[in-house]
């Protein structure tokens, strides 16, 4: 006899989630290759512009999208990039841009208030070593990159962290979710995929999933316990050694 008793339920999500919905990931930061590897930290990745930055994938963990992964690289600031290396405009702004989604995460994960300046909320956004962004757990909005011609999937996003000032941070970290029902932009060519389910080019919401679901758990935020991991440091630049 072969039981099937102890395997999961299907799942009715899969595919692109809908833009603008929110969810709760885990972090990762993927280690580089030794081609890309940068040469103080095993962590952060030399992108082919030349800056510096991590190499990221968010895991929905809980949900009509559980198991749906997202990437994206998150750069370092601009003072943290090659000393020979001139940024232009562009590149300053992504930097920029990066490294505050980066604060947003820790402080989705701490349960820090973005407008908090107390001293221990200043003390609970350091980080001991880029290692202690591995496995934090916090909501995040979700977007949809705009296709073009000839793409064969659309890809997820992260608009922005879901930080402990917004009426849906509890919610949602309590187990809930929220799925909206606006359409996924359509590619510009007929019969491709949609993200790593059926190939379709819209989807719609299962019922009742376009609200927060209140179903609530029980998840640690860590409040402003600062981790105690420690990484190679190396021949770290001054910075990188405070």
């Amino acid at each position: 006899m072969i039981d099937f008793n102890n395997a999961s339920a299907q799942k009715t999500g899969g595919g692109t989630i809908p833009p603008k919905s929110i969810v709760k990931v885990l972090m990762t930061v993927r280690e580089p290759g030794d081609a890309k590897r940068c040469e103080w930290h095993p962590l952060i990745t030399v992108f082919n512009s030349g800056m510096l930055g991590l190499d990221c994938e968010f895991e929905v963990i809980f949900g009509t999208f559980e198991g749906n992964r997202i990437w994206e690289n998150l750069f370092l600031s601009p003072e943290m990039q090659p000393a020979e290396m001139e940024l232009t405009r562009g590149q300053d702004g992504i930097c920029k841009g990066s490294f505050a989604k980066l604060r947003a995460m820790i402080e989705a994960y701490r349960g820090i208030d973005p407008n908090d300046s107390s001293p221990a909320a200043t003390n609970a956004r350091n980080l001991q070593d880029w290692t202690d962004f591995q496995g934090m757990i916090f909501p995040i909005m979700v977007g949809v990159d705009k296709p073009k011609k000839g793409d064969v999937y659309l890809n997820n996003n992260i608009i922005r962290v879901i930080t402990v000032e917004r009426e849906d941070y509890k919610l949602v970290m309590g187990g809930g979710e929220f799925i909206s029902e606006l359409p996924l932009p359509e590619i510009p060519e007929s019969e491709q995929k949609t993200g790593s389910g059926a190939a379709k080019t819209g989807y719609q919401a299962p019922q009742n999933q376009n609200r927060l679901n209140q179903t609530m758990g029980n998840q640690s935020n860590n409040g402003y316990q600062a981790q105690n991991n420690q990484g190679a440091q190396g021949g770290a630049p001054q910075w990188a050694q405070k």
